[in-house]
């Protein structure tokens, strides 16, 4: 028959006084705890969404829908009339954009005096758009470089304007898929 030696006793009886009882106030503690956690991550991921895509692309979407209603619709139906056609040509290796545009008219006779601008857009973040207007070269071709630019998914914008006037002639609107180059062959 065991004896228990008073040396344990008084112990056991030391550990049960100082044992952990989970009280009503520890259980909130860990509710505010938990919830403290997720609002600071939703406050977090909240603020890198916004900061990386604001989403407006217009401040009042009526009066721009009101302004593509009288003006865009009339500049598309006058560039129809014109009957002008478009060839581009992009080409990037090592973050450089070699970009080519070639503008005939109706009777595929190259077009010259325009100003022609475009715009590359990223999809998801307005601050990495680039605009660059392009150099004519002759024969209705216009060029331009862009450094920094990343492969991936992009919009073009392409706009042509008369020298003189300033009036806008032509514009195009694409998305594209741009592809490097210079890393052809590379197997990882």
């Amino acid at each position: 028959m065991p004896v228990e030696l008073p040396e344990r006793a008084s112990i056991l009886a030391a550990r049960k006084a100082h044992e952990f009882r989970l009280t009503g106030w520890h259980v909130l503690a860990m509710l505010i705890a938990f919830f403290a956690v997720v609002a600071s991550v939703n406050v977090f991921m909240m603020t890198t969404a916004i900061r990386t895509m604001p989403g407006l692309d217009a401040r009042n979407g009526y009066d721009v829908s009101q302004n593509f209603n009288r003006q865009e619709l009339a500049a598309a139906q006058a560039q129809a009339r014109r009957g002008w056609q478009s060839d581009a040509k992009l080409s990037l290796a090592n973050r450089v954009l070699d970009l080519e545009i070639r503008f005939r008219d109706s009777m595929s006779k190259p077009l010259a005096g325009l100003a022609v601008t475009v715009v590359l857009q990223h999809p998801a973040q307005r601050g990495r758009d680039r605009a660059i207007t392009l150099s004519p070269r002759g024969d209705g071709y216009y060029t331009a470089k862009l450094d920094g630019i990343d492969a991936g998914g992009w919009g073009l914008v392409i706009e042509a304007h008369d020298l003189e006037s300033g009036e806008r002639l032509f514009l195009s609107r694409h998305r594209l898929a741009l592809k490097d180059e210079s890393i052809r062959g590379i197997t990882p």
